[in-house]
């Protein structure tokens, strides 16, 4: 896990696998503020995060996601949102949707709650934490921002494809 502070870099090794919630939590001393930009390592969303971050705040959620729109989201667990408010969490598989709000796997989380994730054993974000706080402070930006994953040899190819291409112009 890599946490930025302030312009510097600190990264945290994990002895085991913790999960997400796992490392997050293992993240927790690092953390100076009373929120935590925390982002998926395997994926890619283009949004405002200045924007996420004053949504957060204004709302004064707990825990704050991005969702992106897909037609076919297949691949992906579907989050469901009533306004803004996050509802229930609908994890991987699901097959024969015709697509949904996926999360991106980019959220805002107050350092307290990070601080409520079990420091001894592996912790899911996706399966655990997050559906824990569904109707409790737990909201949701939908859009339909650019993303990708490279969790197929297909789509990995495809994002290296898009960064060279971004690097190249």
């Amino acid at each position: 896990l890599t946490v930025f502070l302030n312009g510097n870099q600190d990264v945290t090794v994990e002895v085991t696998p913790l999960g997400t919630g796992g490392a997050v939590r293992s993240a927790l001393s690092l953390l100076t503020s009373s929120t935590a930009l925390v982002m998926n390592g395997d994926s890619f969303t283009e949004a405002d995060l200045c924007g996420f971050l004053a949504f957060h705040r204004s709302r004064r959620a707990q825990v704050s996601l991005l969702l992106t729109y897909l037609a076919n989201a297949d691949r992906y667990g579907l989050v469901e949102v009533d306004g803004e408010v996050v509802t229930a969490f609908h994890e991987k598989p699901l097959h024969g949707h015709a697509g949904g709000y996926i999360n991106t796997g980019v959220y805002l989380i107050d350092t307290a709650v990070v601080g409520q994730i079990p420091a001894d054993r592996p912790v899911s974000l996706e399966r655990e934490v997050l559906p824990r706080l569904c109707q409790s402070r737990c909201y949701a930006v939908r859009g339909e921002f650019p993303f990708m994953d490279i969790g197929t040899p297909e789509s990995y190819r495809a994002a290296d494809a898009f960064f060279r291409e971004r690097i190249a112009s």
